[in-house]
């Protein structure tokens, strides 16, 4: 194969290695546009070396300035949540209350109770005016997103004991605009509720939560560097400019005069933080101003891949914006890749990480615009980056396994077997690297298989990934990147039926047991609770891919037919386009309207389960309707469900109280 000039530059790259026989280190600054000196990690010790393939040994001690890392709690967050508490917000209503929770309701016990009220009042009605259905059979996920407002409205407060609001302008992210006027009133919680004086203590049992989370998060540092080889910006230079000196504005000749500047230093951290009163499991990724902040939540780990990626996402940021004029010079071809998108409603921006929460990033569609251009290679590099990290984690432990096990055999037959399934596995890491790729490709990361083709080339060659760049963002050519989906439809496919064969059950069991049918019904149950598990994460693609196939799987199931609603109408609550936004929720429409008529059409239309079901999709039906601005058709809705009556598990309440509240024709 012939050595192209991406290749050639590694070669010469490793030729002034020899020579020097170590690496230049460079000041951690923001560099100049054209710059591509080599920007290394920190040293570090021996035992906490990370190599190509992204493991890491972490035996040593990490020092977490150097990569830009912060650990540590947040008071603002701490208070906030503790007022959302006192608003009557509680994510664990069937379990005994967290120690911290315990402690946290014992100092706001004597919180006055207009103040108490008024603190639910604004919750209750914020809830209300959020517009779009929530998802009442995944009380987690509905939990997470009545949250996640007032987690990035408490990063985007000032520090205790002002707690001072921004100010509204249209930078503000749209769910801090919503809960703004939240700010007030988590000043007058904070001075009179008698948290303040317990706050020292609670922040030290936030920090025990931190430190225990020390290894995990050093171990997703070491990962993410590792791989990359790059090392993390955390400062850059802002040239802003000064007022004139006095004696030159009194010239006549003020319009020939220079402007002049000064440069600032300001520091970019990434902030990781327990939220010990935060949904269960739930990540919240937010960037505010310099700072990625990541929220973990009990039980949440920084060793996710959500996490991961958000780390990620924060060495890259720099990388792409150092490169703009490169970048720039490729945008019509960037934009014939997301324009390629359109045609099947596709939006061609996507969030980075996910999770329960979100990752505020935009979403583009229609006429792409530039500003979409630069976001679209972020995501590209991040997917790219994290898909690598991933297949090579997989090989690397999937390698260890057949060691092992090829030195327990002795004959050549037992040795070709392994072999064999050895290889067979390899094929299904690769087609779940596909399968990933394609999905970040279909949501505006249209750069992602390329990247991931590059980055496959450097994995050993021991340089910042930075270096590269210029030739990466040179090389690319449209028709080859149009190309990537359908090349990639056969790992998909066999990817897909992979996870299938994982998630049904085996025929021989079925046919053995007496209760066949209600095991097949608790394997449903099981894979329904997965599928919510992805809409919670906010991995809407991939649950709406696992529910068509069970919809094929379990023909006429009610069930499926319903979650396919819910996951229609939670991506159009990520929806920034009204067109995108619209089709979504019409599909929801579809879906619900669907599982309404299977269930009048099976055999048992009256047990509870389909009972509440129906009253369900009648509400979810009736709030989509309402926020479409439809008052008569989703007071019918709210009626259907009344009708049904008070059953457990459904929506008779909720109905009641709605159908008050609409508007008559």
């Amino acid at each position: 194969m012939k050595l192209n000039r991406f290749y050639l530059r590694t070669l010469a790259f490793a030729l002034i290695t020899l020579a020097s026989n170590a690496f230049a280190q460079v000041p951690n600054r923001q560099p100049n546009n054209q710059s591509t000196q080599t920007n290394q990690p920190p040293r570090q010790s021996s035992s906490t070396t990370p190599n190509a393939k992204g493991q890491t040994s972490n035996q040593g001690v990490l020092s977490f300035d150097d990569y830009g890392v912060e650990l540590k709690p947040d008071a603002r967050l701490i208070v906030v949540m503790a007022a959302l508490d006192a608003a009557g917000f509680n994510p664990t209503p069937n379990t005994t209350p967290s120690l911290f929770r315990q402690e946290v309701r014992a100092a706001t016990a004597n919180l006055d109770d207009a103040l108490r009220r008024r603190l639910a009042d604004f919750f209750r009605l914020q809830q209300r005016s959020s517009g779009l259905p929530a998802l009442t059979t995944n009380r987690e996920n509905l939990y997470a997103r009545q949250a996640a407002p007032y987690v990035s409205l408490a990063f985007a407060l000032g520090d205790a004991p002002g707690f001072e609001a921004p100010a509204r302008t249209d930078d503000l992210p749209a769910e801090v605009l919503d809960v703004l006027d939240f700010a007030p009133l988590v000043q007058e919680f904070y001075n009179r509720s008698g948290i303040a004086a317990r706050l020292p203590d609670l922040m030290r049992a936030a920090q025990t939560q931190a430190d225990a989370m020390r290894p995990a998060m050093a171990n997703t540092i070491l990962t993410g560097v590792g791989y990359l080889k790059t090392r993390p910006q955390t400062t850059f230079d802002e040239r802003i400019t000064v007022t004139a000196p006095r004696a030159a504005q009194n010239k006549k000749s003020d319009k020939n005069q220079k402007q002049a500047f000064t440069v600032r230093e300001r520091e970019r951290r990434f902030r990781v933080v327990p939220d010990p009163l935060g949904v269960p499991n739930t990540i919240n990724f937010r960037i505010i101003g310099d700072d990625y902040f990541v929220a973990l939540a009990p039980g949440a780990s920084p060793a996710s891949p959500e996490v991961r990626r958000a780390y990620l996402q924060y060495i890259i940021d720099p990388l792409v914006l150092r490169f703009n004029r490169q970048i720039a010079l490729r945008r019509l071809d960037i934009k014939t890749l997301l324009d390629a998108l359109l045609p099947a409603g596709t939006p061609t921006a996507a969030t980075v990480t996910t999770t329960t929460a979100t990752t505020p990033t935009a979403t583009t569609s229609g006429a792409t615009s530039a500003t979409a251009l630069f976001p679209a290679v972020t995501r590209s590099l991040i997917a790219a980056a994290d898909a690598r990290i991933e297949e090579n984690l997989r090989f690397n432990a999937l390698r260890q396994e057949t060691d092992v096990r090829l030195k327990q055999v002795t004959t050549d037959a037992g040795r070709a077997t392994i072999t064999q399934e050895n290889n067979e596995a390899r094929l299904a890491i690769a087609d779940r690297t596909a399968l990933a790729l394609s999905e970040a490709y279909e949501r505006g990361a249209v750069l992602s298989f390329y990247f991931a083709e590059q980055l496959r080339g450097i994995e050993e060659s021991g340089f910042d990934v930075a270096n590269f760049l210029p030739d990466m963002l040179a090389s690319f050519t449209v028709p080859r990147e149009l190309s990537r989906l359908a090349e990639a439809k056969p790992a998909r496919e066999r990817a897909a039926v992979a996870l299938a064969v994982r998630r049904q059950p085996t025929a021989n069991i079925i046919e053995a047991t007496p209760s066949a049918a209600s095991l097949r019904n608790e394997q449903l149950a099981a894979s329904l609770k997965q599928i919510q598990n992805l809409l919670q994460l906010n991995n809407y693609t991939q649950a709406e891919r696992e529910l068509l196939t069970l919809r094929d799987e379990y023909q006429g199931d009610p069930r499926i037919l319903f979650a396919l609603g819910q996951a229609a109408s939670a991506s159009a609550r990520d929806a920034t386009d009204e067109r995108i936004r619209d089709e979504r929720l019409n599909r929801a429409l579809a879906h619900y309207r669907f599982s309404i008529e299977s269930v009048r059409t099976a055999s048992d239309p009256e047990s509870g389960t389909n009972r509440a079901l129906l009253s369900r999709a009648f509400v979810s039906i009736a709030r989509i309707l309402e926020f479409q601005d439809k008052p008569t058709e989703a007071r019918r809705a709210f009626d259907e469900a009344i009708k049904i009556g008070e059953v457990e598990g459904g929506a008779y309440r909720e109905a009641v109280e709605a159908a008050q509240n609409t508007a008559k024709p």
